[in-house]
């Protein structure tokens, strides 16, 4: 439950398209779920789904006569995707905008962090502390003993 004052932290979308063909006609799209979905769109039409345990390696497609390569490298501090067209990059950064939000909610967190006071360990307190309790501890079996 969000309380007051509280805002949340929405993880960016994994998604990018390009324009590809004879002036530039057709629009190539990328759709990736944090579970390990990859879909890929033509023309607002799914041409391929796929699913990855660990999102790496090339995905190659034939679409309106063009050879479509996509370069895939998805890790715990590695998002790239790059996209080319017969063979010459179109797009060297497909992820662009989700590295951005990635971004923006690290700095979010940095800043949360920060803002955080600390908790740092006084030893004297904690010293002063153990000693009126075992002074404490001494008066009352002193007073138990006396009285029974």
């Amino acid at each position: 439950m969000k309380s007051e004052g509280q805002e949340t932290l929405s993880l960016p979308p994994l998604t990018s398209s390009f324009r590809f063909g004879n002036a530039e006609q057709h629009e190539f799209k990328v759709v990736f779920s944090y579970l390990g979905r990859e879909q890929y769109f033509v023309n607002d039409k799914l041409h391929h789904s796929h699913f990855s345990v660990l999102p790496r390696g090339v995905r190659k497609f034939k679409a309106h006569g063009h050879e479509i390569e996509i370069r895939i490298d998805v890790g715990f501090r590695k998002l790239e995707a790059v996209a080319l067209v017969d063979g010459v990059v179109v797009n060297d950064n497909l992820l662009e905008a989700a590295k951005q939000g990635f971004a923006e909610i690290e700095k979010r967190m940095k800043e949360k962090v920060d803002s955080t006071p600390s908790l740092e360990f006084n030893f004297k307190q904690v010293a002063i502390q153990a000693f009126a309790w075992c002074a404490a501890l001494m008066v009352l079996t002193l007073l138990f003993r006396t009285v029974c």
